[in-house]
């Protein structure tokens, strides 16, 4: 994993890309913003953060961040984006639906939650892994 500076024998860092990250991320963090003062002015301006949100969001990045990350060496096999999309989609879809009836969501039930999903995750992607090169 490229964290910063490369490594003897690596490659050179792709600036291009990194750019692109970056403004990616930055475009991010703007329509965060632009949605976050859409809720504000459809609640009065309370100024109170949507936490459970945020929270799903921090939590989603990180169960699924991880695995991606740590399967690069798989990232140019089609199965693995397909599976990761469908069980983001099924995750979202559970959230969502939980999220919207239960007001009073403490962050902290994000932690177990994020870990079995990250395990759950992790053994679907092995399981695909191991029956495509079985093939």
């Amino acid at each position: 994993m490229e964290w910063g500076l490369p490594m003897s024998g690596s490659k050179r860092p792709n600036k291009v890309r990194d750019f692109g990250l970056y403004l990616l991320i930055a475009l991010g963090i703007a329509v965060f913003g632009v949605l976050y003062g859409v809720h504000a002015a459809r609640t009065g301006g309370n100024g109170q953060l949507p936490l459970r949100w945020i929270g799903f969001a921090a939590q989603t990045a990180l169960t699924f961040g991880y695995p991606v990350v740590g399967l690069r060496p798989l990232w140019r096999r089609r199965w693995l984006w397909v599976t990761t999309g469908l069980l983001l989609v099924l995750h979202t879809l559970i959230f969502v639906a939980v999220l919207q009836r239960v007001h009073d969501w403490p962050l902290i039930y994000f932690v177990p939650i994020g870990y079995v999903e990250y395990i759950g995750i992790l053994t679907v992607i092995d399981r695909l892994a191991y029956r495509s090169e079985s093939k």
